[in-house]
Formats: C-alpha cells, structure tokens, sequence
C-alpha cells in the first residue's frame, strides 16, 4: 500500500480547479496464490483523503490477521 504522485500528461481542468496530478493510494491484495490491485485517487471536491484511507485499511489488515472481521 503506498501513496503515489501521478503526473498528467495534460492539465485537468474543471469548474473546481485545474490539476496537473493526482494523488492516488495504491494497493496490492493476496490470498493464496491470487493477487489483485486496486487504485483511489484523492479527490478534493468530494473530501477524499487518502491518509484516512490508509487508516482504515491498516485498522482493517489488523482485524483480519487477528481473525475478527
């Protein structure tokens, strides 16, 4: 799991401000000998904070390994 600074090839632009990257969390899930990934972009407009998304995953890794989910 780690944050990422992702540059746009072009600036976005929308009624909410212009971007020139994007933070997204990244993160690799396994189980077995299956791997999955999956992305999430911050998104200022809708109050997305990646930080608080890290939060919930580790407070959730450590009910898993802990079996109490």
């Amino acid at each position: 799991m780690k944050i990422k600074k992702l540059h746009l090839k072009e600036t976005f632009s929308i009624a909410y401000g212009n971007y020139n990257h994007s933070d997204a969390l990244l993160i690799e899930l396994s189980h077995q000998k299956c791997k999955g990934y999956g992305e999430c972009v911050a998104i200022d407009y809708y109050q997305i904070n990646l930080n608080d998304f890290v939060l919930k995953l580790k407070k959730f890794s450590k009910l898993k390994k802990n079996k109490k989910f």
